[in-house]
């Protein structure tokens, strides 16, 4: 059991997303990140070289809602063969952070419950819970009771509405002074320094270049959004990519820093 937080002046930023990695070598060996998620989905080999790769700290989220969608009427023997793959992967690695099989929208919160104390007792370590706001507040606070490190979810997939974070801002600090560490996940909003998280994860870096033709700008100690994409003209993603990730890089220096 890890000691309770006491607070800091800084902000954990995991990159996700940084496949295919050959697209980003020489960025990254300019600039090694500091903080890397990785998806076991993507392969034990692609793991393990994100985890090495990571200058300070290493995240495994599970892939499970990735694998669910790659196939098509996944049965029950497939998702436990994936879970024992997942917490074999996990203790011969020695991963420290890992986040659980949060399937709650598929399966119900109870089986996510089981997959939770099943992964733990393969691995004899704690997992990261996810808690979703379905679970409810009184879930929240049971799950800071017994655990340091928890993540939200649903940021990403715009399940927690603007209207809601203030009392996701509350229920954040709330953890913060009960001396509990919270991750963010797929937190791409430039308002993270308002809140209390301990860590943040995003690959929005990668997406709105990709989708958005959006490049980012490091300056004034926060990361600028600048549009672009002209009709008429030809955008070099593969290029504003690598622009987006060398600045996202110079962000996550700043907050584990500031």
């Amino acid at each position: 059991m890890s000691t309770l937080w006491k607070g800091c002046d800084y902000i954990k930023y995991y990159i996700s997303a940084l496949h295919p990695l050959k697209d980003f070598m020489e960025i990254i060996q300019e600039n090694k990140p500091l903080y890397i998620l990785e998806t076991f989905f993507n392969g034990k080999q692609e793991c393990d070289f994100k985890k090495n790769l990571a200058a300070k700290e290493f995240m495994l989220d599970s892939g499970a809602f990735t694998f669910m969608n790659s196939k098509s009427n996944v049965k029950a023997e497939q998702i436990e063969e994936y879970l024992h793959n997942y917490c074999k992967y996990i203790k011969q690695s020695n991963i420290s952070n890992f986040i659980e099989m949060d399937l709650d929208c598929i399966f119900g919160y109870e089986q996510v419950k089981s997959w939770r104390k099943q992964i733990e007792k393969e691995t004899n370590k704690q997992v990261i819970p996810v808690w979703h706001k379905s679970r409810g507040i009184e879930d929240y606070k049971k799950t800071l009771k017994e655990y340091n490190y928890i993540a939200i979810g649903g940021f990403a997939i715009k399940e927690i509405k603007q209207k809601e974070f203030d009392n996701i801002r509350k229920m954040v600090r709330f953890a913060f002074l009960n001396g509990k560490k919270i991750h963010a996940l797929g937190y791409s909003r430039k308002d993270i320094l308002t809140y209390n998280f301990y860590s943040v994860d995003s690959a929005s870096w990668k997406i709105q270049a990709a989708l958005g033709g959006m490049l980012y700008k490091f300056s004034d100690n926060t990361i600028k959004i600048i549009n672009v994409k002209k009709d008429g003209y030809k955008t070099d993603i593969k290029k504003l990519k690598c622009c987006n990730l060398k600045e996202i890089i110079k962000y996550q220096y700043y907050l584990d820093t500031k």
